[in-house]
């Protein structure tokens, strides 16, 4: 299990896993039913704040303080997608609707939503710093 804080998690769809992210810089995939862990993903260079599975349970979502997000392939246990626009930590993300496109939002305060099918930013929310 983890071995820091835990600051995220959330169930897969069909409710027989949950996710976790923690301040160890991974994040980790559980069996509800048995309790056991499944599988930990490893590769952030910081905390990780933030986890969400795919609808179709294929994917996980996580985000970090060294400013990622990435998406993991769980049948591999790699992350396929790698972003790193933000410039501050990222503490939120999740799946579009459609596990089309991923959204996360940042210290930088930004929100930004990425394509996965091109692997680039598709749109940047500007406007929550300041007054």
């Amino acid at each position: 299990g983890h071995s820091d804080r835990v600051t995220g998690c959330a169930f897969s769809e069909d409710g027989t896993r949950v996710v976790s992210s923690s301040y160890d810089k991974t994040v980790r995939i559980w069996d509800v039913t048995s309790g056991n862990e499944v599988m930990a993903l490893r590769g952030h260079a910081g905390w990780v704040n933030g986890c969400a599975f795919s609808h179709d349970g294929a994917l996980v979502v996580s985000c970090s303080q060294d400013r990622t997000t990435r998406v993991w392939d769980l049948n591999t246990g790699e992350p396929i997608r790698f972003f790193s626009n933000h410039r501050d930590p990222v503490r939120k993300c999740t799946f579009s609707c459609d596990d089309n496109k991923v959204v996360s939002c940042s210290d930088d305060e930004t929100i930004r939503v990425f394509d996965l099918t091109n692997s680039q930013q598709s749109l940047l929310l500007e406007g929550h710093g300041g007054d």
